[in-house]
């Protein structure tokens, strides 16, 4: 595992902050930085000073691997949420809480997500009271291959069928339910990918946390939701609604346009996910990339 870098570059700067204000929350065994993304923002105004008008900053996301102390009695998702609550003037970040002796039984089977990690991440923190394991073997290769073959099948189907629905409510002018089967939609797609392409099993109900998730690990992906512009910011933003506000607010409320545009996205990030899992296996059946990187 990576120890932690000490250059002043504005990335390390933050991890050091984000370590500081964890470490100060919570009783910490481990922290490790699993992925980031780092986006340079270029605004532009009429009342900034100089005369363009312009500045540049950043804003990065990282996703991070909590790992508890024995002595901390918080619970695994009110670390998860704090954590993600009291970074946020920092960066955006997402965190998997796990407690150590569930990530040792994942190295041991051979998990290629946590040694992944084991081998690649950059270790923040450590209080080493407890030390990792080194990883296994786990079952043979082609065997895991078929296995998450079978998961992505049946999460993509999943995902076909919800979409299937938000057409059928769609058509009955019914489009607050719509916006809630598109967001399961989406929210199966994600959940396959991200095992298929990561090996991580994620049991998340929030798609918030889900495009997080897949934009940090996958940043390059053909299926992420897009943010270039304002409008696709807003329809991103009236699908993460989809799963309470559309539910249970009153005064949530979708246009027939809207839905339409909502179900050409989410049938194009069904399409791409199919398309990048189904090569991903097949690069991994032929061994042209190693299941454990």
């Amino acid at each position: 595992m990576v120890r932690e870098t000490t250059s002043a570059d504005p990335k390390n700067e933050q991890l050091h902050l984000i370590n500081i204000r964890l470490t100060n929350a919570f009783h910490l065994d481990k922290l490790i930085c699993i992925s980031s993304q780092l986006k340079h923002v270029k605004t532009s105004s009429c009342f900034t000073p100089g005369p363009s008008g312009v500045s540049i900053k950043e804003q990065n996301s990282y996703c991070f691997l909590l790992i508890p102390s024995a002595e901390e009695k918080t619970s695994n998702l009110h670390i998860q949420q704090r954590t993600e609550e009291i970074c946020k003037d920092i960066a955006i970040v997402t965190v998997l809480v796990h407690s150590i002796d569930e990530v040792n039984q994942a190295l041991q089977n051979g998990s290629s997500f946590f040694t992944s990690i084991y081998q690649k991440g950059i270790l923040l923190y450590d209080h080493a009271e407890q030390n990792f394991v080194e990883p296994g073997e786990g079952q043979s290769i082609s065997k895991r291959i078929q296995k998450r073959e079978r998961y992505w099948e049946k999460f993509h189907q999943l995902s076909i069928q919800f979409a299937m629905g938000a057409r059928f409510y769609a058509e009955k002018e019914l489009n607050t339910l719509a916006v809630f089967m598109l967001h399961q939609a989406v929210q199966h797609s994600y959940s396959g990918t991200l095992k298929v392409m990561t090996g991580y099993k994620s049991n998340s109900n929030s798609l918030t946390r889900l495009v997080r998730l897949i934009e940090t690990a996958l940043p390059d992906s053909t299926f992420v939701l897009s943010r270039q512009t304002a409008e696709e910011n807003r329809l991103t933003n009236l699908l993460l609604k989809g799963f309470s506000d559309a539910r249970y607010l009153d005064k949530f409320t979708v246009s027939q346009e809207e839905i339409q545009k909502l179900l050409n996205r989410v049938s194009h990030i069904i399409q791409e996910a199919n398309s990048s899992c189904q090569d991903h296996l097949k690069q991994l059946k032929e061994g042209k990339i190693p299941y454990k990187k």
